[in-house]
């Protein structure tokens, strides 16, 4: 069975089939962006929930949950980062990992800081305020 049948319209008598390899499914530019836009919102709502964080990250007075892949997936020095991490411990994941950036921004690097950096990265949005 090539193309395996999935279900029969409720108005027509057809067949459907799922798509293959061959035949690619395409989102519009605005279809996209508003899907990701839902799931960067899903994404950052987990983190505040602290739903599936497997790292955390090292401020000077809390230390804050985050999603590794998310921050893989948003920048090389992250990857860079993980990748260390896995090399040292001989593992591939990085489950537990504390991160200490401080070092790179800052030994003042606090929680409310933090969590702008890392909305910035989850939602591509960042408060900008006078001071």
């Amino acid at each position: 069975m090539k193309n395996m049948r999935i279900y029969q319209t409720m108005n027509q008598n057809q067949d459907i089939a799922p798509p293959t390899l061959s035949d690619p499914v395409l989102l519009s530019d605005e279809r996209h962006k508003g899907k990701l836009s839902h799931l960067s919102v899903i994404l950052w709502n987990m983190l505040k929930q602290n739903q599936a964080c497997d790292i955390k990250i090292k401020t000077c007075d809390v230390n804050v949950n985050a999603h590794s892949c998310i921050l893989i997936a948003a920048s090389e020095y992250f990857k860079k980062c993980f990748d260390l991490i896995s090399r040292m411990r001989g593992t591939e994941g990085i489950s537990g990992v504390l991160l200490d950036l401080r070092p790179h921004l800052g030994s003042n690097l606090n929680h409310k800081d933090m969590m702008n950096i890392l909305h910035y990265i989850y939602t591509g949005e960042m408060e900008v305020t006078p001071d």
